[in-house]
């Protein structure tokens, strides 16, 4: 292998990782660029192509590796931690300014990319797009509150936690970082006024959690009580949307965050009552 003298990453490659519930053959190719890198994927193939000067593969991972954190976070929103992961496997490398060859020399230095690991032959369902992109609003992948309730949502996706279980510890987490955050001690108003998340959701998500679900109820006044779809769709939604508004504030806490308002949320067939008292507005 010779000595780069102007050594400049060009690619990144990884393999997308996923348990044996999944598939994405079926998807179609994912194309996207910002200022910062492009991006190329198609089945389980993981192109990065770096916008500016790195001239290693771990100076150019670091730099990217906030992305590929939010992407995997997204993931495990909306699907489970265990249905998309994207593992590195090798980088290509260009001289710009490489020296001559002397004549008559052969370049044989080759790019030793990793191959992929063994796909396993079970069953397992198509998915007909990838996971969505971290996007242009900046989170904090890491912000512990967040990263709880994320830990909650996967187990809810995987089938190891009810959904009155995980959207009620996921709500409480929110109200105890929010009430930690500002002083107040109403953890509904605290939450209004720090994640910017409407009285009328907030009281919903409780009243579902709290007196739904059957059999997998959370509490005892909840038996008998099922969840209708629409009240399903509506709790996994607001929780996403919670785990989301948590790592956003985090990344930048001085912003100023829109509302999340029922308008957002999947339409329940349910008429909310107006339970702010109007003191903190909807």
């Amino acid at each position: 292998m010779r000595t780069m003298n102007d050594p400049q990453v060009t690619a990144l490659y990884y393999w997308v990782d996923h348990d044996d519930s999944v598939h994405y053959e079926n998807a179609a190719p994912l194309e996207y660029a910002d200022d910062e890198v492009e991006v190329h994927l198609e089945k389980r193939h993981l192109t990065l192509r770096p916008k500016r000067h790195y001239p290693t593969a771990q100076e150019a991972r670091e730099a990217l590796e906030g992305f590929i954190r939010d992407w995997e976070f997204n993931s495990t929103v909306e699907a489970g931690s265990r249905q998309f992961a994207l593992l590195y496997m090798d980088a290509d490398i260009i001289d710009l300014n490489p020296t001559p060859l002397p004549p008559g020399t052969v370049d044989l230095s080759l790019s030793a990319r990793a191959g992929p690991p063994k796909a396993s032959l079970r069953l397992r369902v198509g998915r007909t797009k990838f996971p969505s992109l971290p996007g242009r609003v900046k989170i904090d992948s890491g912000d512990p509150t967040a990263l709880a309730m994320l830990s909650r949502l996967d187990r809810f996706h995987q089938g190891r936690e009810t959904l009155a279980s995980m959207a009620y510890f996921c709500l409480t987490a929110m109200w105890d970082s929010a009430k930690a955050t500002t002083g107040i001690t109403d953890a509904v108003k605290a939450t209004h006024d720090h994640f910017a998340i409407s009285v009328k959701v907030q009281r919903k998500v409780s009243e579902l959690s709290s007196n739904r679900g059957g059999d997998e109820a959370r509490k005892a006044t909840g038996l008998g009580q099922e969840f209708t779809n629409e009240e399903k769709k509506f709790l996994l939604t607001a929780v996403q949307t919670f785990t989301r508004r948590v790592a956003e504030k985090s990344a930048n806490p001085a912003g100023e965050l829109s509302l999340i308002t029922m308008a957002d949320l999947p339409e329940l067939e349910t008429k909310v009552a107006n339970t702010d008292g109007g003191t903190v507005g909807e």
